[in-house]
């Protein structure tokens, strides 16, 4: 049976093939160089405790900490700019969040 062919690194014009987290072995960062260390660890358990459902539909299961405006944006992990997200809104709103401008 064929197996289904690798995606394509989400780096700009980059020719490589995803391995890790959407990138290829030359583009994946860790979470200290994507900004998420021991201060945002710390940040999303307290939010994750607040909050018990996903911000947009209210679903319980499988939620995640989310920015609004992205960090790759200018966006902080100040409370403020947090919510609290299922995996399929934060998967929809990943998607347009790169195309968001700061306001």
């Amino acid at each position: 049976m064929p197996t289904a062919p690798l995606p394509a690194c989400l780096s700009p014009r980059c020719p490589g093939y995803a391995v890790s987290r959407g990138y290829c072995e030359q583009h994946k960062r860790s979470e200290a160089e994507r900004h998420y260390g021991v201060d945002w660890r710390r940040v999303r358990t307290i939010v994750r405790r607040e909050v018990q459902a996903c911000e947009r539909c209210g679903a319980t299961g499988r939620l995640a900490v989310d920015h609004i405006v992205p960090q790759s944006l200018g966006g902080t992990s100040d409370r403020s700019n947090l919510r609290v997200l299922c995996f399929p809104c934060h998967g929809a709103i990943g998607m347009t969040s790169h195309t968001r401008t700061v306001r």
